[in-house]
């Protein structure tokens, strides 16, 4: 008894490597989005001291 493979076109296995690099593209975003944040609160409290408030 042979097993079958099952065996998937092309334009799903282009899909699926679209959809996994716009995956990695958006959690860097994210990443870089997080930074940013926080750097702007770094900012900010940095001011407030300065400014005794």
């Amino acid at each position: 008894m042979e097993e079958a493979t099952v065996m998937e076109a092309p334009a799903v296995q282009i899909s699926k490597r679209a959809i996994s690099s716009s995956r990695d593209r958006n959690s860097s975003d994210e990443a870089r989005t997080r930074m940013h944040s926080e750097e702007l609160i770094l900012l900010i409290a940095s001011r407030h001291l300065s400014l005794g408030v």
